[in-house]
């Protein structure tokens, strides 16, 4: 087998996991991180499948750029997680959400 036999595996391994992860795991962030396994599944195939073409600096590059995408688009998700979550579970002595209260 060659490097890309096993890459192109390897991709469809994490492919599957992802999909199984986010299709039967209910948390959420149990979900992103499942989504975030099959992304980079894919970016592993695509990363397979050019292997056979001359590998030059520029595709380097725009696979390290989808990369960084990816890491840029989880953390996002994680944070507009954690402020949705801490804003509606804040609440006063009165059992208001925190947002309902005028100051």
């Amino acid at each position: 087998m060659t490097l890309q036999d096993y890459l192109s595996v390897l991709a469809v391994v994490l492919i599957v996991l992802g999909f199984l992860g986010f299709a039967i795991k209910s948390d959420f962030l149990r979900r992103i991180i499942a989504f975030n396994v099959m992304s980079t599944g894919a970016l592993l195939l695509l990363a397979a499948f050019v292997q056979d073409v001359e590998s030059t600096p520029m595709l380097t590059s725009v696979f390290m750029m989808l990369i960084l995408v990816t890491m840029v688009l989880t953390i996002l998700t994680l944070q507009i997680r954690n402020k949705l979550t801490s804003r509606f579970h804040q609440h006063d002595s009165e059992g208001k959400v925190d947002s309902e209260n005028p100051r």
